[in-house]
């Protein structure tokens, strides 16, 4: 990835986080993306998707 791809990938993901948008956030992952975090680690769209629908519910003013 060039890196004002890169650049742009990371302005869409954080615009789509401070919408509360993971529909958004899961198109900014690749279809065998990993994300490790401190609850655990979440393989795949379902499983990221998942993760971020959980995270924007227990912290809806998390932007």
């Amino acid at each position: 990835m060039r890196l004002p791809d890169a650049r742009l990938l990371k302005h869409r993901l954080h615009d789509a986080f401070n919408r509360h948008d993971p529909d958004e956030v899961i198109q900014c992952h690749s279809q065998d993306a990993v994300l490790v975090t401190p609850a655990g680690v979440a393989e795949g769209h379902e499983q990221i998707a998942s993760y971020y629908d959980d995270l924007f519910r227990a912290f809806p003013a998390c932007a």
